[in-house]
């Protein structure tokens, strides 16, 4: 007897000497394009900061890419696949979801109202409300399943403002250059859905494109219209010609506008300034991922999901390009440039 108890009482001391365990919180982060997209990119360093800055002892993040803009429909696919297979086997207690492929990809997962983990997302440019008619997972954006996030509100309106301020009177012509693609048409329909109900409503006018050659076409259009004062680029990516299968991103369409089109490009992403556009007012991309991150640290830490609202982005920044501001030969007086966030040279 004695020696049992000798025994219990040395498992008790070992015991409360040695260092507890932490639990480790699991995060898996599901990047709809590359790592280095001017959309997503951005918002992955958000989510990223939001959550390491979080005060939590051991945290345990995978990051997975699906690179949804470049691949062909069957690499696509499979790398769909190997996100979910990923999702089963980390088994996380948060999954971020960084813009629409990754959203849908997701969301099936977290349709019960109990179950394990939560599901955060942001960036999407399909709004929550039509998202809703699809998933059936808020009411009035409380959510009713394991699902919040932060919408991707492209602050359009501010944006036809800011220019209005600098020509000093309203635009007649507001061409959109986007890609047929999905996420080309999806941004195209929420530009539309931003300035809806506005002196805006039908002054936007749409130029979808598939192809390098009719990116080239719809830019001189642009050029040659002199009602179009400035232009909107959401061409996200294009094929290299009808047929082949390879997709050019806007980072290697860029050039092209930029020689072409001699008119203000007013962005809809604060980084397209990086790659030469002219600016104006965006949605702060960081801030974005960074609220999300923010959110699945609550969630983390204990928070109910269904006490988390779904929220638009509410942070916009004003970036103006100032080589292309001089090659457009744009005077910004003073009133202007002090109402800048940023230039980039």
């Amino acid at each position: 007897m004695r020696g049992i108890i000798w025994i219990l009482y040395l498992v008790i001391v070992i015991t409360s000497i040695l260092p507890v365990r932490a639990y480790a919180h699991k995060v898996y982060v599901l990047m709809s394009y590359r790592e280095c997209d001017t959309c997503g990119g951005p918002q992955y360093r958000g989510v990223i900061d939001a959550l390491k800055l979080g005060g939590l002892q051991r945290l345990e993040i995978k990051s997975y890419f699906l690179r949804s803009k470049t691949l062909p429909r069957h690499l696509f696919e499979k790398r769909t696949k190997e996100a979910i297979s990923i999702y089963r086997s980390f088994r996380p207690d948060v999954t971020v979801a960084i813009d629409d492929p990754a959203f849908q990809l997701m969301a099936p997962f977290f349709l019960k109202k109990k179950g394990k983990g939560d599901l955060v997302f942001t960036g999407t440019n399909i709004s929550p409300e039509d998202y809703n008619k699809r998933f059936h997972f808020h009411k009035e954006r409380w959510p009713t399943a394991r699902i919040t996030g932060v919408y991707e509100k492209l602050f359009v309106l501010e944006q036809l403002r800011f220019i209005h301020l600098i020509f000093g009177r309203n635009l007649s012509k507001i061409p959109v250059l986007y890609s047929s693609d999905p996420i080309g048409k999806t941004v195209f329909r929420q530009i539309v859905n931003e300035v809806k109900g506005t002196q805006y409503e039908y002054k936007i006018v749409p130029m979808e494109v598939s192809t390098l050659d009719e990116v080239k076409k719809k830019a001189l259009d642009i050029q040659s219209d002199h009602e179009a004062k400035a232009y909107f680029p959401v061409t996200i990516a294009v094929y290299k010609k009808s047929g082949d299968p390879t997709r050019i991103p806007l980072k290697e369409i860029a050039p092209l506008l930029l020689d072409t089109i001699k008119k203000p490009d007013l962005t809809v992403n604060s980084t397209y300034v990086n790659l030469g556009f002219w600016g104006g007012v965006t949605v702060d991309f960081y801030q974005m991922g960074y609220d999300a991150g923010q959110m699945a640290l609550l969630l983390l830490k204990g928070a109910d999901i269904h006490s988390l609202k779904i929220k638009d982005a509410d942070k916009s920044i004003i970036t103006i390009n100032l080589k292309r501001n001089r090659e457009l030969g744009l005077n910004l007086p003073p009133s202007i440039l002090g109402l800048v966030d940023n230039f980039v040279e």
